[in-house]
């Protein structure tokens, strides 16, 4: 080989080792800059821009009407955040009486007029059994009630007189405070026949027992 040839093939070879070394250190560059522009990037983030997007956020922690905001940090920056709201006082509701407007009302008048058709009925039904044991006494009359004959020739024909009263009492009572507007105008009625009833028939006993043969 010639000296040509090797001062050539020198020469080649200190080119190529010049552009490694140029890649080799182009490369060394960019790694050791990148790490440097990611933290001022961070930095800027986490600065400046964190604050911002922490008082952008800020509103719509603490739009809630009644709740109360603390302070926190978060990076750099300082934000609000809503706290939990005071409970609020329960309302009891109160419980009025229900009142039945069905339910009749019965009036002091009419309690006084029931127990004034309860002394008269039952002193006609008392009227009506001396009246029958006095017809029957006499021998000019008889007992017309099956119901009442076999008490008519003894003295328990006066408590048997006083069942029917004692029916028709209760059932007027019943009738005043009944629901039904016919029934609560004519509670009385009862007791007023049953009165009328025992008057007749005691005054024609008596009429009975007078009779002269």
């Amino acid at each position: 080989m010639s000296f040509g040839w090797v001062l050539a093939l020198t020469a080649g070879m200190k080119l190529l080792l010049s552009k490694l070394l140029g890649v080799v250190g182009i490369g060394l560059l960019a790694v050791s800059v990148t790490p440097i522009a990611f933290a001022q990037s961070a930095v800027s983030i986490t600065g400046a821009d964190k604050t911002s997007l922490a008082l952008a956020r800020a509103p719509f922690l603490n739009d809630a009407p009644g709740e109360v905001a603390n302070s926190t940090t978060l990076g750099d920056a300082s934000i609000a955040v809503a706290a939990d709201p005071t409970p609020e006082p329960m309302m009891v509701p109160v419980l009025k009486p229900v009142i039945n407007k069905e339910q009749p009302v019965v009036s002091a008048r009419q309690v006084r007029i029931w127990q004034a058709l309860v002394l008269s009925q039952h002193s006609a039904a008392m009227f009506d059994a001396w009246s029958t044991r006095k017809a029957l006494t006499s021998g000019n009359g008889y007992e017309r009630n099956p119901l009442l004959r076999p008490f008519a020739q003894s003295a328990t024909i006066y408590p048997a007189t006083q069942a029917v009263p004692f029916a028709l009492d209760f059932l007027s009572y019943r009738m005043m405070r009944s629901k039904h507007p016919l029934l609560r105008r004519t509670w009385w009625l009862p007791q007023a026949v049953s009165m009328a009833g025992s008057a007749w028939c005691g005054t024609r006993n008596l009429h009975v027992a007078n009779l002269q043969r």
